[in-house]
């Protein structure tokens, strides 16, 4: 209505309010977006370092279960060796052999505890890569 100075006035009036009120809007989505990226990135960084951190996890469970089993097997054939030096009857030598080989079994069924905690660990970084998803 440029015919109408006062209502010319208004309206420009108005949209100098309403470019001032978008201006701050979009300030307000940058800066939203901005922390958002940040959230992503510091997420995506511990992932990341969770994720190294439980492949190294992984890797010396599989080197400690790989030397219990070994040190395990040198001492039931070390304790073999020894048994027809030590004069026991066949029956006290069986029972050592038992103790031996239950021993054995118990650190063979820990290999499972083992398995389990990285499984549990599997899905740690599971969730985490959930909530990456979801924050994207």
């Amino acid at each position: 209505p440029v015919d109408d100075e006062s209502r010319y006035g208004r309206f420009k009036d108005h949209l100098a309010v309403l470019s001032s009120i978008c201006d701050g809007r979009l300030l307000t989505l940058q800066s939203q977006i901005s922390m958002t990226d940040q959230r992503k990135d510091v997420l995506g960084r511990a992932i990341g370092m969770t994720e190294k951190q439980v492949k190294q996890l992984t890797n010396k469970l599989a080197e400690h279960d790989v030397t219990v089993r070994q040190v395990m097997l040198d001492m039931i054939t070390e304790l073999e060796a020894k048994l027809f030096s030590l004069g026991l009857d066949e029956d006290q030598e069986e029972q050592l052999m038992a103790l031996a080989y239950q021993a054995s079994d118990k650190l063979e069924g820990m290999k499972d505890s083992a398995k389990n905690l990285e499984n549990e660990l599997g899905l740690v970084l599971e969730g985490l890569y959930e909530v990456l998803a979801k924050n994207t």
